[in-house]
């Protein structure tokens, strides 16, 4: 499974850009949708924003039955999760908060090629002196890292 191909579309791309950006003070996290591609191809079709402050377990049962019972269709699944944590979320160079970790192990349980999917801005600490457009020069906005959940 280690080289499982992950292909997105470009509207689950944007969603989770938009989710990070409009919540960049929060951690943020969604779901990914989609379904397996080839043998080792997991295509993610669309994301859901799910939370971008604190959540009760009460909610993250209800919001996965909505996904289940609104967003899929045909053969689509919940293939994995993605999380814009904030660096103070990330304690131990962890790559993910213990909350996406335990909801990963949700979706694994359910879909052996389950992704997790980091998103992490490429910026700078914010500086009230310099124009906004001073502070993206040489930034790629936000960056993507695939992994894949076991």
């Amino acid at each position: 499974m280690a080289n499982t191909q992950l292909t997105m579309k470009d509207r689950a791309y944007l969603i989770m850009h938009l989710h990070a950006v409009k919540y960049h003070n929060f951690d943020c996290m969604g779901v990914l949708i989609g379904q397996k591609g080839g043998s080792n191809e997991v295509i993610v079709e669309d994301s859901v924003p799910l939370f971008h402050q604190r959540f009760q377990t009460g909610t993250l049962e209800v919001a996965f039955d909505m996904i289940e019972s609104v967003y899929l269709k045909g053969e689509q699944k919940i293939v994995g999760i993605y999380e814009a944590a904030l660096p103070g979320s990330l304690t131990g160079g962890r790559e993910q908060t213990p909350l996406a970790q335990y909801i990963c192990e949700q979706v694994h349980a359910q879909f052996r090629e389950a992704v997790f999917v980091q998103v992490k801005p490429d910026l700078n600490a914010a500086d009230d002196e310099l124009e906004v457009e001073e502070q993206l020069k040489g930034s790629q906005g936000l960056l993507f890292k695939k992994f894949l959940v076991n």
